[in-house]
């Protein structure tokens, strides 16, 4: 978090890309380093067209 704000997620394929697949110890890893970034969300009642 910076200034409140979330600045990532961590999902399925980031741990399956950046650690099963170079064969890295999760415990030895820093989020920072898992992590996809930037965090880019929308307001729930925009619609897809408008991030375009």
């Amino acid at each position: 978090m910076e200034n409140g704000k979330p600045v990532g997620i961590i999902t399925e394929r980031d741990l399956l890309k950046r650690v099963l697949a170079k064969s890295k110890e999760l415990r030895n890893m820093n989020v920072m380093e898992i992590m996809s970034k930037p965090l880019i969300s929308i307001a729930r009642m925009k619609s897809w067209k408008s991030t375009e």
